[in-house]
């Protein structure tokens, strides 16, 4: 998670008794757990407070918000609550959805079942190789790293990416599945309208025709004073 779960935690101030557990070590405050922590992330944290009586619980596999109570107070905490956490989600959401999981590869497929897309359909092995490898990953992230708590301090000494090592891989992952998008929206719109070059007809009725193709959660520490 992001700054975010500082936030989560300020959120719930005007509630008591709040308690915050990372694999079973208990913690005063997030300052606290990110000085203990020194940089590992907990395989398991567990945030919980009363009244009203919640509970937030991160898992590699899950995560899961509860409020014991459904009155307006305790409603609006819930929603506020569920907002702050699903700031951290990873990005693009719709590449780490599990929709996205389940039909993307048949969606290719029948994309270039299309009669438009055979004369191109050598580059569905490519795109269809770079999807199964996001896929694996996002399988990966679903089973082992649902819930990722990095806690870092302000004057954290990993390099650059070592702290953005998944923003990343999602950053290289869209650039080549956007390039081999391109080039099929590329190869669909020249079949669609050709571009056709410029004619010259001998004679008074000559003319010059010109068709164009179409435009085609890290928790943060605030220095000491």
């Amino acid at each position: 998670m992001g700054s975010e779960l500082s936030r989560v935690i300020e959120t719930l101030a005007p509630c008591k008794d709040i308690r915050i557990v990372a694999d079973d070590i208990e913690f005063e405050s997030i300052e606290e757990f990110i000085s203990e922590s020194r940089g590992k992330a907990p395989r398991v944290m567990k945030i919980s407070a009363r009244e009203p009586y919640l509970t937030i619980d991160f898992y590699p596999s899950s995560a899961r918000l509860y409020v014991s109570s459904s009155d307006l107070t305790s409603s609006g905490l819930f929603a506020k609550l569920v907002s702050q956490i699903e700031e951290s989600e990873r990005r693009p959401r719709f590449l780490h959805s599990f929709w996205y999981v389940v039909t993307s590869t048949g969606v290719i497929q029948l994309a270039f079942a299309i009669p438009a897309l055979k004369p191109i359909n050598y580059l569905e092995i490519w795109l269809t190789l770079a999807n199964v490898l996001w896929v694996l990953r996002v399988a990966f992230i679903y089973v082992k790293r649902f819930s990722l708590i990095q806690p870092i301090a302000a004057n954290d000494p990993r390099t650059f990416w070592q702290r953005n090592s998944d923003s990343a891989v999602v950053a290289i992952f869209s650039a080549v599945f956007g390039a081999l998008c391109g080039a099929v929206a590329t190869k669909v719109a020249d079949r669609v309208w050709p571009t056709s070059s410029p004619s010259v007809v001998d004679g008074p009725a000559a003319e010059t025709s010109i068709a164009s193709s179409p435009a085609t959660i890290t928790p943060t520490q605030k220095p000491r004073q």
